[in-house]
């Protein structure tokens, strides 16, 4: 496993420990990972720390939409652009959508323990009518459970530092 993917791993692994026990990721971890990376990368040649500031930059601009629309937490954006810094493209691309499938289990896991399963399939459903049935307005529900959303972005690291060691299966043809 690269250096990048080891800093991306222990940040991330940080960042779970902090948002669990207090729905929070430090500035810190994500400033310091930020710069590790990009440091790393610096080392690696102009295009390595090229491509990994364009990472960042559009995680970070599209986590910056996720946020105002009140999906995401702003911890959650940062850590996300963050390690899209060290991974770089075109892993960061292989990244979001590892996050986004570990933020749908991640959902799921947690509606079914809480007892919201149902509600919660609704209100997907609800969110999708638009797509399904053109002309229609979506109707966003009114409240949701905040997850510690550092798990999903843990997942989506670990499938990318997988797909580049032990599971090449899980390596996206992009």
């Amino acid at each position: 496993m690269s250096a990048f993917l080891w800093v991306a791993s222990a940040a991330v692994a940080v960042a779970v420990v902090t948002d669990v026990r207090s729905r929070r990721i430090p500035n810190w971890l994500t400033a310091s990972l930020a710069l590790v990376a990009l440091t790393l990368q610096a080392m690696a040649g102009l295009h390595g720390v090229l491509a990994a500031l364009a990472a960042m930059l559009g995680t970070f601009v599209l986590g910056s939409f996720v946020f105002a629309r009140g999906w995401l937490g702003g911890g959650d954006v940062k850590l996300l652009a963050a390690v899209a810094a060290a991974l770089a493209w075109p892993d960061t691309l292989a990244l979001l959508l590892y996050t986004a499938v570990g933020g749908g289990l991640l959902a799921l896991v947690v509606a079914a323990a809480s007892g919201r399963l149902g509600p919660t399939l609704r209100g997907t459903f609800a969110l999708a009518v638009p797509l399904l049935y053109p002309g229609t307005i979506a109707i966003e529900p009114r409240n949701g459970a905040r997850l510690p959303y550092a798990l999903a972005i843990a997942f989506g690291t670990l499938c990318v530092a997988f797909s580049h060691t032990y599971a090449p299966m899980l390596r996206l043809a992009l």
